[in-house]
């Protein structure tokens, strides 16, 4: 197993997920997951809360597509990749996205502790 890029996020999906079908009938799917962390800083409870960029391709897409929506609760896998676009006003803009390669478990699927993996 390759540990050198891979992450691991329990969360809510805080959006609709955006499923997107290519003419060669690939599907990508796009949503967002968000995560709490609470610790303590010195005697305070410090509650820190992200949003993840999630992107799921082929069979992955189809599951998204037939299984999540906005609210649910999922236990996913993936890797960080970074991609770059250049704007409408020339400038080179950055985005950093988790691959979805394992649903490990969701709101809607909590019978089964691994759903679908790629390989």
């Amino acid at each position: 197993m390759n540990l050198n890029n891979r992450v691991q996020l329990i969360g809510i999906i805080v959006n609709e997920p955006v499923i997107k079908t290519f003419g060669t009938g690939s599907k990508v799917a796009r949503f967002t997951v968000e995560t709490t962390d609470v610790y303590k800083q010195g005697e305070k409870l410090v509650k820190e809360t992200l949003r993840h960029n999630v992107v799921a391709w082929g069979s992955l897409a189809e599951m998204v597509s037939n299984s999540l929506s906005k609210s649910s609760e999922i236990a996913l896998e993936g890797k960080l990749m970074r991609r770059s676009y250049t704007d409408h006003r020339g400038d080179t803009q950055y985005i950093t996205e988790v691959v979805l390669t394992t649903i490990v478990q969701s709101s809607f699927m909590k019978d089964l502790s691994i759903k679908t993996k790629i390989a």
